[in-house]
């Protein structure tokens, strides 16, 4: 069986499973983007609702974008509401689904809400896992944003220690 057949039976486990307003982990290179289960959508697709970055995740197909900022442009980032499958791609998606003080249909609807708007998108903090986890919980928390932050303030401190330790040296071989 192939890496992509292997990804797309696992991935037919999980959305049959799949209830409204899970959250969906959906790992990539280097980081996991992150979709809300909404169901069937007019597309008659089950569908999900995510963060959508222009140059990013724009596919051979993708409409141009629905949104608009304030000036009239196209917004780089946006919500959108596609079927799991173009999401998903052959990743092997995992399912969150932990308690919400939000009903599903509640969560769907916050959601939904933001389909078409503006998303300031932010790596570490205004991120695809926050807004899931901001339509599931009502808290725009990115747990990967977090440890990117925590990673980059260790990078550097290492760094500076490495400047320091070369000046020391230098300063002790040319005495």
């Amino acid at each position: 069986m192939t890496p992509e057949e292997k990804a797309r039976r696992h991935n037919e486990k999980v959305l049959e499973k799949c209830k409204l307003g899970d959250l969906l982990e959906i790992p990539r290179t280097g980081y996991s983007h992150w979709a809300v289960y909404v169901g069937l959508g007019d597309n008659g697709c089950k569908n999900v609702v995510h963060v959508w970055r222009r140059y990013k995740d724009r596919k051979p197909g993708d409409r141009d974008l629905c949104c608009k900022n304030a000036d009239g442009s196209k917004c780089d980032t946006t919500i959108m509401e596609q079927s799991f499958w173009s999401v998903v791609g052959n990743s092997q998606v995992k399912r969150h689904n932990s308690r919400s003080p939000f009903t599903p249909e509640e969560i769907v609807k916050r959601a939904r809400s933001k389909l078409c708007k503006p998303y300031n998108y932010s790596l570490a903090k205004n991120n695809c896992e926050a807004f899931a986890n901001w339509c599931r919980y009502g808290e725009n928390i990115s747990r990967q944003g977090d440890n990117a932050i925590r990673l980059g303030g260790t990078v550097m401190c290492m760094s500076l220690m490495v400047v320091v330790l070369t000046i020391v040296y230098l300063k002790i071989k040319h005495s």
